[in-house]
């Protein structure tokens, strides 16, 4: 019996759906929408209906309500992500959800307390660094460098975002309102977490981050960073740094580096490309995506990792807001 799958959203990376729907053993049973896309999320969203003669629904809610599922596919902002996310957990469907998971604490307290109930996989659009290529190999030759001490991630774009948003892309409430937002950190700031806890063996236990908003007038109104470096402190004692954002074109940095330094020595990797998740590592997640939901086994990712992503997160934009270091806060699940 082939997998019936659910598209909820086209917002972000497209081609994770699309990866999903190309394995032979999947059918899609349906698209939603959700309130307000952008008229370029909407006509992916009128292609893929088109394509394949499946129900729409403007409510991704009325989707769940309407149509058995085996699994879903959930690409919406991160507003709402936690929400329709929760919602495909509790019915017990394997999820793959957009990154980032949440759009504020209170978001991934929520989606924490979905998954302390749900009997189900859970895994976001993270690829890169986890899946993709070089970037396993390296992992795989963590042993070369003996105990692991510090280590590094670079991850910055260039041409401006690719998608002005009209929200942040996260967002404390509770911090001050002169702090600033989730830009481009909030994007990429997950697969720096996922590579660093990696490589290093450890999980982030404190940042202090430096964080600024100058390139772009949409996130200069938005109050949204677009660049970020933070340092951070691991619970076994190793010290990391990530350095995150999106620069104007000509900026000669390297775009992608990782580096990770040990007791018997040291391993890096540098890519001059910013683009986006390779298609071979899109294919890995989406496999290990679809392998679960079939046999029922865990993830490569487990819920913890990806909660941590978005608790580092929180932990950074607290940290720009104060100029301290600020612990991170588990999600418990």
């Amino acid at each position: 019996m082939p997998l019936r799958v659910g598209v909820l959203g086209l917002w972000g990376h497209e081609e994770y759906a699309r990866t999903v729907l190309a394995d032979p053993d999947v059918e899609l049973a349906a698209v939603a929408g959700y309130d307000g896309p952008s008229d370029e999320v909407r006509a992916r969203l009128d292609q893929l209906v088109h394509e394949t003669g499946v129900p729409f629904y403007d409510d991704p809610m009325e989707l769940l309500r309407r149509v058995p599922l085996d699994a879903a596919v959930v690409q919406v902002p991160p507003a709402i992500n936690h929400r329709v996310a929760a919602a495909c957990l509790v019915k017990g469907l394997p999820t793959l959800c957009e990154k980032p998971l949440s759009g504020s604490t209170a978001a991934t307290a929520y989606l924490a307390q979905a998954l302390r109930v749900a009997d189900a996989p859970l895994l976001a659009a993270l690829a890169l660094t986890r899946y993709g290529q070089p970037w396993a190999d390296l992992l795989a030759r963590r042993g070369e460098v003996g105990q692991p001490q510090a280590a590094s991630f670079r991850y910055l774009a260039t041409g401006g975002p690719r998608h002005c948003t009209s929200t942040p892309h996260f967002r404390d409430d509770e911090l001050p309102a002169t702090a600033l937002s989730g830009g481009e950190a909030a994007i990429f700031s997950g697969y720096g977490v996922l590579w660093l806890e990696a490589a290093l063996g450890q999980r982030i236990c404190a940042v202090r981050a430096e964080l600024q908003s100058q390139w772009y007038p949409a996130y200069l109104e938005l109050r949204c960073e677009d660049y970020a470096v933070v340092e951070l402190r691991c619970d076994g004692g190793a010290t990391g740094r990530l350095e995150l954002g999106r620069l104007p074109e000509g900026d000669l940095r390297p775009r992608l580096a990782a580096y990770l330094q040990g007791r018997a020595g040291a391993l890096s990797y540098t890519s001059e490309s910013d683009g986006p998740s390779s298609q071979s590592g899109v294919a890995a997640l989406v496999d290990d995506f679809l392998t679960a939901a079939r046999s029922g086994r865990p993830t490569r990712l487990s819920s913890r990792d990806l909660l941590q992503t978005c608790d580092v997160l929180a932990a950074v934009y607290r940290s720009g807001a104060s100029g301290e270091w600020a612990a991170v806060e588990p999600s418990t699940i």
